[in-house]
């Protein structure tokens, strides 16, 4: 008689474990398998957008009493826009059509009380601006954007601020001039031709006027028409129209010392545009060849060098440069009316669109970067909407080499 024992023969609770372990198993294979599948389609849904292509949509328009606009912002949330005409009038209005855009805003304006002449961004500082008068006198201000609350309905009261008490500061040249505010210290740069002088105000807190400045004056060898301040109001870029650059260091304001002379395109090609890019370690510069060329600063063996690092190809040559304010982006503006999107560590051309209209006197992009505000001669205003979430992966970022600011290679 043979010793085995068939199933049938096992006792009845045996079977029923037996069938339970198979069949806990079975499920246990299958989750693991689902999980696994899962845990793909997520990675998937996650990974697919940062490689997804930017989108340029035109939003709504604006119609906003007629004046030469001299700046056009946005506050942090996308949701009070904010603009300075060349007569002094300062207005706030809403931003529709975005996520952010829930708060009722308090329309309205304030005059300065004089015509303006330019409004700059105060470098070193998001949000203030350095505005110079006619008569060559200049403040700074800022935009502020409290928030109460009326029947659970959120309240926008935007109001503009003298940032340094309602105090004007008599310019020596007005001509071309740069400001710049950190570390509790206001820099101005004048620039005339060949004639350079430094403001340094020191102790400078919000709130309190700006007293008993100490200035130095340089007479340069070249004629230039633009002054910016560098990173951190170490350095000064002196800008010629004709592309001529040169690079001072201002760690005593009183004494520059020059530390990089040369060009920033050939004798046979015009510079259309320049910009600094975030940080101002980098300038954007734009000639009439259709390039946009990022230059900045390297340090070698052999002293200060200013350096070509990547281009950046327009079918027309670009008349405006809009560099984002918080990322290494920017936006271009070309001749024939499009607007174009890239991003520099990336090396990437994201997107490019026709603009509602080509009378453009001033852009810029949102904090957020995901809107631009056109400024037409008429006064009006109009919105384009950017989906540019992820603009600094791209294949080559994550498999070449990527030659950051301040390095040599």
């Amino acid at each position: 008689m043979s010793g085995t024992v068939t199933l049938s023969q096992l006792p009845r609770r045996r079977r029923l474990v037996n069938a339970l372990t198979r069949l806990i198993v079975a499920l246990g294979g299958a989750g693991v398998i689902a999980a696994i599948a899962l845990i793909f389609f997520y990675l998937v849904w996650v990974v697919t957008p940062v490689f997804s292509a930017a989108h340029i949509e035109p939003g709504p328009q604006y119609p906003l009493p007629a004046g030469d606009t001299l700046l056009v912002t946005t506050n942090e949330t996308d949701e009070v826009g904010f603009r300075i005409t060349r007569s002094g009038d300062a207005s706030f209005f809403g931003i529709s059509g975005t996520e952010q855009a829930t708060a009722r805003v308090a329309e309205g304006s304030v005059s300065l009380g004089r015509a303006l002449d330019r409004v700059i961004e105060v470098a070193g500082n998001n949000g203030m601006y350095a505005v110079l008068d006619t008569e060559g006198s200049l403040t700074v201000v800022q935009a502020s954007y409290p928030v109460a609350f009326e029947e659970d309905q959120r309240i926008m009261q935007p109001s503009l601020e003298y940032v340094f008490e309602d105090e004007w500061l008599e310019m020596v040249t007005g001509s071309a001039l740069d400001v710049y505010y950190g570390d509790f210290e206001v820099l101005i740069a004048e620039l005339d031709g060949r004639k350079l002088v430094l403001h340094q105000y020191r102790d400078a807190e919000p709130g309190f006027a700006l007293e008993m400045p100490r200035r130095g004056r340089l007479t340069l060898d070249t004629d230039y028409e633009r002054v910016l301040f560098g990173p951190r109001g170490q350095w000064l870029y002196l800008l010629g129209s004709d592309g001529a650059v040169e690079i001072l260091e201002i760690a005593r304001p009183t004494a520059p010392k020059s530390l990089h002379i040369g060009r920033l395109a050939p004798e046979t090609q015009a510079v259309t545009a320049i910009e600094p890019l975030l940080g101002r370690y980098s300038l954007l510069v734009a000639d009439d060849s259709g390039l946009v060329t990022q230059w900045f600063v390297v340090r070698d063996e052999f002293g200060y060098e200013f350096k070509a690092a990547r281009q950046f190809e327009l079918d027309s040559p670009a008349v405006r440069l809009v560099p984002e304010p918080r990322r290494k982006g920017f936006g271009a503006i070309d001749a024939a009316g499009h607007f174009h999107l890239f991003y520099t560590t990336s090396q990437r051309s994201l997107a490019s669109d026709d603009l509602v209209t080509q009378d453009v006197i001033f852009a810029s992009i949102a904090p957020r970067s995901d809107l631009l505000l056109t400024a037409a001669s008429d006064g009006t205003v109009q919105s384009y909407h950017l989906d540019n979430e992820h603009p600094e992966i791209s294949w080559s970022t994550l498999w070449s080499k990527v030659w950051y600011e301040g390095y040599s290679e």
